[in-house]
């Protein structure tokens, strides 16, 4: 499954959007270039990347690596897949820390002090 339908199915699921005809509508692209995404035949833009992610309400770092890995040959091809491994180990330590770490109970601050006249007067 290309990076690009993994975030499909994700966008879709999380907005409960039922077909990709109704997603490339959300998006502003034709039913034919999301086909396109979804088989790997073409690769979406970035930006389009960052507003899927954004509508599955994801961190679109992780999926701007793992496309470009796809788009690319050669050397350049296992240098953004190792890049993508790397940020996968990091992003799952950085999950691992915050589900160990102490929870500090937040600070409420003071409220307001109001400075309310003495005189005011309200009409009946």
């Amino acid at each position: 499954m290309t990076v690009a339908a993994q975030l499909l199915d994700k966008a879709k699921e999380r907005r409960s959007i039922p077909t990709d005809m109704a997603l490339a509508a959300r998006v502003g692209r034709s039913r034919q270039a999301v086909a396109q995404w979804r088989s790997g035949a073409k690769h979406p833009e970035d930006d389009m990347i960052c507003e899927l992610a954004r509508l599955a309400e994801v961190d679109p770092a992780p999926y701007l690596v793992a496309a470009a890995a796809e788009r690319s040959h050669g050397v350049a091809a296992k240098t953004w897949a190792a890049l993508a491994r790397q940020l996968g180990a990091a992003a799952a330590i950085a999950c691992v820390a915050m589900f160990y770490a102490p929870i500090a109970p937040a600070s409420v601050p003071e409220p307001a002090k109001l400075n309310i006249c003495s005189d005011m007067h309200y009409a009946k």
